[in-house]
């Protein structure tokens, strides 16, 4: 045997060695990235000082969730004096037009529908939670029921 040369028993101990410590690197580098990342939550906040802009977005996006309409197609119509917010979509299927009301107080927002002229009630039951993400500039809205 050569002297540079080590026994077989110390090269292979050597080498797993090697291996497995290299293994329990990558698993511990692993779990630090699962435990910082996948307990991420959005920096959501609860925001109470709605611009009219955001109160017409807002209501917008809770009219046409609600409804399964497809955004693009509701239109905001005015802000009144109280701070709440009116918007309305045509339906094409028979031409109709729908006119709904999105009060905000707070981070609650609740709608009231438009039929045969007369506003209806404040459906109550359809209460949402609104929270705000602003480093992404995106609104969430959770069930209150």
């Amino acid at each position: 045997m050569n002297e540079n040369q080590l026994p077989p028993s110390v090269t292979t101990r050597k080498s797993f060695l090697g291996t497995y410590f290299i293994w329990m690197l990558a698993i511990f580098i692993v779990a630090l990235c699962y435990f910082f990342m996948g307990s991420y939550e959005p920096k959501y906040q609860t925001k109470y000082d709605w611009t009219t802009e955001e109160k017409a977005s807002l209501c917008k996006a809770y009219i046409a969730d609600q409804f399964g309409k497809p955004l693009h197609i509701i239109q905001f119509q005015r802000v009144d004096i109280k701070g709440w917010v009116y918007v309305s979509y045509n339906r094409p299927a028979d031409n109709t037009t729908w006119d709904y009301v999105c009060k905000i107080e707070g981070a609650i927002m609740v709608w009231a529908g438009r039929y045969d002229g007369e506003w209806g009630r404040w459906r109550v039951e359809d209460q949402v939670r609104v929270r705000y993400n602003p480093e992404t500039k995106i609104a969430s809205f959770t069930s209150i029921q």
